[in-house]
């Protein structure tokens, strides 16, 4: 589909949603306040009880004597409960204060609540939101472009505004943070969509069929960009970009034999990047370690069928097939090439056409797109299964895999990861 009309049919959909909220605020519905006054009323209960074991009865406090008791609570016990509050709460809430301001950007805290923080998809291409036009003569406004967001544990999506006005789609995600690219090719951004902190960088060379992923390299101390291109009939190109130096390196890539399809969006698992050649019957997978930026082949367990994918599993790469008409199995890879079939998943219905999207945090769930648009959260453990989500076919005639990358909100920088 022509991108310019897909951002179309989006923007419509961000229109008609707009108009049924137009009095909610545009950054995550029932999200925001409601979870701040819980803190505050949880904050205020824990007060309440520590007067009463350590002092007895007292009388009611004034509203200005409460919040000084709030403030007095010591941080261990804030940091555990900021630490099950939502990223985009988190934004709001550091700046009651300095002293919440500087646990909640914290660089162990910032770590440590990333690794709790749920998956949502989010969308390659931004919507633009067009200004309104009044009757006033009013100097024209400059569109919006706005991260669309599908929350897999609410059923429902939202929209963040984006503070880099040319960027146009997101070509990868990593860590809670996206690398975009702005309009007509002018470059890179590196950013955390929710803190707004971003990075330019320089853009490599434009190829034919493309694709990009990124990881953080523990050696290095940096995130590196890998850039896989096809420059001309049977050869391929990578290029790495090292995000502190700001420089690319080119190098061969996997040749066409191994790797057909290098639109594919690769996935990410400490440090290395993973593509899957989704030819039937293929037992290999290639596979480049950004730490040493070399490309070599893995063997998958057994061998892949249509539709069968690589995922990102609990922070595992795992490995979701097709096994027969009714049962897809979960793989796990330990260590260099032992795998280890984690997960069985049996259903009532022909689950060929199922397609792997992402997995939940803890790798207990998975979500896949079933034919007809619908997305289903599927619990390894107990078998429950739930749709989380529907499209109309009118407005779509892509999967899920194509309009949708696999994200986590957090409140990583890339600079607090390089420092």
């Amino acid at each position: 589909m022509d991108p310019n009309m897909r951002n179309e049919r989006r923007r419509r959909i961000y229109e008609r949603r707009r108009r049924g909220e137009e009095d909610q605020p545009m950054m995550w519905p029932n999200s925001g306040a409601k979870r701040q006054r819980k803190l505050k009323d949880f904050l205020q209960e824990i007060t309440v009880k520590q007067r009463s074991q350590g002092k007895g009865a007292a009388a009611q406090n004034s509203e200005s004597e409460s919040e000084f008791e709030i403030m007095q609570i010591p941080d261990d016990l804030l940091l555990k409960v900021f630490s099950i509050l939502p990223a985009e709460s988190l934004v709001k809430l550091q700046f009651v204060c300095k002293k919440w301001y500087g646990l909640v950007n914290g660089s162990m805290f910032i770590r440590f609540h990333a690794q709790q923080s749920e998956t949502v998809l989010i969308s390659r291409d931004l919507i633009v939101a067009r200004a309104h036009t009044s009757c006033l003569l009013l100097p024209p406004v400059e569109p919006k472009p706005h991260f669309h967001y599908l929350d897999l544990n609410r059923g429902n999506d939202n929209f963040v505004e984006s503070c880099v006005i040319d960027l146009v789609d997101i070509r990868a995600s990593c860590d809670g943070l996206v690398l975009g690219i702005k309009a007509k090719n002018k470059g890179l951004i590196l950013m955390n969509p929710l803190t707004r902190k971003h990075a330019k960088l320089p853009l490599g060379t434009v190829g034919f069929r493309e694709s990009y992923g990124f990881a953080f390299c523990v050696q290095a101390r940096t995130y590196k960009v890998a850039h896989l291109f096809r420059e001309a009939p049977g050869y391929t190109v990578c290029e790495i970009l090292n995000v502190s130096t700001r420089k690319w390196t080119c190098m061969d890539g996997p040749s066409s034999e191994l790797l057909h399809d290098v639109t594919q969006r690769p996935v990410s698992v400490h440090g290395s990047l993973y593509w899957m050649p989704r030819e039937h019957g293929s037992d290999y997978f290639v596979t480049m370690n950004l730490e040493d930026e070399k490309f070599s082949t893995m063997k998958l367990p057994i061998f892949c069928v249509t539709n069968d994918r690589l995922v990102d599993v609990g922070g595992a790469l795992g490995f979701v097939t097709h096994a027969t008409l009714n049962l897809m199995q979960v793989w796990i890879l330990n260590g260099r090439e032992n795998w280890v079939k984690r997960y069985s998943i049996y259903m009532n219905f022909d689950v060929r056409r199922v397609v792997p999207i992402c997995s939940s945090r803890n790798g207990k769930e998975i979500v896949f797109e079933y034919p007809g648009h619908y997305l289903y959260v599927y619990d390894m453990e107990t078998g429950d299964t739930k749709e989380v989500y529907s499209r109309d076919d009118e407005e779509y005639c892509e999967g899920a895999e194509t309009l949708f990358i696999p994200h986590r909100n957090t409140l990583a920088s890339w600079k607090d990861a390089i420092n």
